[in-house]
């Protein structure tokens, strides 16, 4: 009997998104890009911390722990300490991390105390997630170093990675 291949399931995760923002546009294009190489592809974010159009281009983030089936992994861009970090954790999703970088938090001590209070506490999070993500995908070796100085075991530098068309199989 033949069996009918189906398409892995991907869900591309972002803690907000936003009009004009590059973590948005990258998530954004990450999914259409993975729905044009012949995946499953959904988008999800934090709905509260998004803007009202994010609604017509993702899912809420608590929608992903009811998906059936599961993903068969979650792409996070990781931008910003939120609660979808924990969610993920919980849910023990098969999490790959995409990171581009935090800004650290000394750039902001003299003139946006609450800023970088909040880039530690982004970063904070992030090397406690880094013992159950899969892996990352960094789009510089700079970034590729600071997830490993984090812990994340395997990291691999990829510049254009959502911007990359494969052909369909």
């Amino acid at each position: 009997p033949m069996s009918r291949r189906v398409a892995p399931a991907i869900a591309v995760v972002a803690a907000s998104m936003r009009i004009g923002d590059g973590v948005t546009y990258d998530a954004r294009a990450c999914a259409a890009a993975l729905r044009e190489s012949g995946f499953e592809a959904e988008l999800y974010c934090d709905w509260a911390a998004s803007t009202p159009e994010a609604r017509a281009w993702a899912r809420d983030y608590r929608e992903l722990g009811r998906a059936t089936p599961q993903p068969d992994v979650v792409i996070y861009e990781y931008s910003t300490a939120s609660p979808i970090t924990r969610f993920l954790r919980d849910q023990r999703l098969p999490t790959l991390l995409r990171y581009q970088n935090l800004t650290p938090a000394h750039y902001f001590h003299t003139f946006a105390p609450d800023l970088a209070r909040e880039m530690e506490r982004a970063r904070e999070e992030l090397a406690a997630f880094a013992d159950v993500a899969l892996g990352g995908i960094c789009p510089s070796r700079f970034n590729g170093q600071e997830l490993q100085t984090l812990g994340v075991r395997s990291v691999a530098v990829v510049s254009n990675f959502c911007r990359l068309r494969a052909p369909v199989p």
